[in-house]
Formats: structure tokens, sequence, C-alpha cells
């Protein structure tokens, strides 16, 4: 059993607090995706990533990371993660739906 629980919202942006690394381990647990973006990405990425994560949160966390360098973006679960060199959120999309078709056991 993991520590923690479920952050207060599903987006964090560039200069928020964020929660606690026993609360993303804890969401991970329950299935959920943590996607996390470099910080210094340009504004208007950030807020397409914003509104993308505002128009569908189920099962997501979304934050800010100052130790991506190469990626743009890197997504993890509890089984898989992956780097991005550049933010899609349609494929960002793609990879939800997939993963929680094979979490929750439907295919």
């Amino acid at each position: 059993m993991t520590s923690g629980g479920h952050p207060a919202k599903a987006f964090f942006g560039p200069d928020e607090p964020l929660p606690g690394g026993g609360d993303l381990q804890h969401v991970m647990g329950d299935g959920y995706i943590v996607i996390s973006y470099r910080k210094t990405l340009p504004l208007a990425r950030i807020a397409e990533l914003e509104a993308w994560t505002d128009a569908d949160s189920r099962g997501l966390v979304v934050l800010p990371s100052t130790e991506l360098t190469d990626a743009e973006v890197h997504v993890a679960t509890v089984r898989r993660g992956l780097s991005c060199k550049a933010l899609d959120v349609d494929e960002l999309a793609e990879f939800r739906e997939s993963w929680f078709r094979q979490y929750l056991g439907g295919g």
C-alpha cells in the first residue's frame, strides 16, 4: 500500500506547488497516468496541454518537471513509462485510451 492520496486537481501549472511523491505513487497504484511536461515549454504549448487535460481529466495528473531535457513530455503508469520528444495531445489521448482498456481489462 502506498502513502499519499489524490491530488486536489489534475493539472499543475509551471509555477504551482506540486503534489507530494506519495500522492503520485498512490494515484499510479489506482491506475492513473502521470504526465510530466518540461517546465520551460512555451506558454502556448502548456496552455494546449492544460486545455486537453481540462477537457477530460479522468485518471490524469499533469505536472511540470525541471528534469526533462531531451523530451518535452514523460508519461508514466504503474506498469509503463515513455518519453516523447514533442508534445502531441492526440498521441496522449490514444495512449490514455489504450492504457485504460488494458488496465481495466477491456482488451
